[in-house]
């Protein structure tokens, strides 16, 4: 009898212990709540199972069921570095007290979907340097002291919709990336979308409440399309073009200046608008 209760102690020990998360074996989507989450770490590991370390597409659900995830340790800011990701927020999934929401790693990355997410964050709140393609934030909420969405190293293909972005810094800042959609948002901040060498952006139907600007398209942007914005609150311009951008479509976007200010519909020097398409833009 003593040895069958030895054999069962040690097979107890050896047997493997499995993540608070787990899924389903096999099983490709992680679930998670507020209690099991302590710090941008855990959610990597879950991104980690969901995926199988990125040899499958995956996908990890942020439950808030439980109330808003709050980060307790020094990790707090999510880095993102496996294509074929889905990140997903249910029933209310707030990141209360991120550094940084997403950090996109400097290794390419493609067909990643982030949406119905919370990110309150002290910091920048989605950062992105590499060359990644086929991103998707969509019906988001951004709140920065920072810039809301900063991306970098000619990224192509992203689609920015539905999403709220209130920043301190700009909402969307943008350079070097090429084809991208940035329509149907609701942005605040000093500007509210910026490009910066860039070609083929689609801006369209978004509602920016800028301090400045609302949309700035500088260092030889060209090829752009800005239409359908309406643009409020801002001091200098609705729309501003840096010398030695051309071949931009800036068409039917409506400006409203801040309340005792004399803001500019579009700035735009004679010869920038002689290279550029300036159509229909109403104070």
């Amino acid at each position: 009898m003593k040895l069958v209760t030895s054999i069962l102690m040690l097979v107890l020990l050896l047997a493997p212990v499995q993540p608070a998360f787990a899924a389903r074996p096999g099983a490709n989507t992680v679930t998670l709540t507020a209690s099991q989450v302590d710090g941008a770490n855990d959610i990597e590991a879950a991104i980690i199972q969901a995926t199988a370390d990125g040899k499958r597409p995956g996908t990890v659900i942020l439950d808030g069921i439980e109330g808003p995830f709050v980060y307790t340790d020094l990790d707090r800011s999510l880095n993102l570095w496996i294509s074929n990701l889905t990140l997903r927020g249910i029933n209310n999934a707030v990141f209360s007290n991120c550094d940084g929401g997403l950090s996109f790693d400097d290794l390419p990355m493609q067909n990643v979907l982030v949406e119905e997410i919370t990110f309150l964050c002290t910091g920048e709140a989605v950062t992105a340097n590499g060359a990644h393609q086929g991103v998707i934030l969509r019906n988001n909420i951004i709140q920065a002291v920072g810039h809301g969405i900063i991306l970098g190293g000619a990224s192509s293909g992203w689609e920015i919709t539905g999403n709220l972005v209130q920043a301190g810094g700009d909402a969307i800042r943008i350079y070097d990336a090429s084809d991208m959609l940035i329509s149907g948002n609701h942005l605040s901040g000093t500007i509210g979308v910026a490009l910066f060498r860039c070609s083929q952006m689609d801006v369209r139907n978004n509602a920016i409440h800028a301090a400045w600007q609302g949309v700035l398209l500088g260092q030889e942007a060209w090829n752009n399309s800005v239409q359908i914005n309406t643009i409020l609150g801002v001091e200098q311009s609705g729309i501003a073009l840096e010398p030695g951008v051309t071949g931009n479509r800036i068409v039917a976007n409506r400006v409203l200046c801040a309340p005792g200010a004399s803001c500019l519909t579009v700035d735009a020097s004679e010869d920038l608008a002689e290279y550029n398409q300036i159509a229909g833009n109403k104070p």
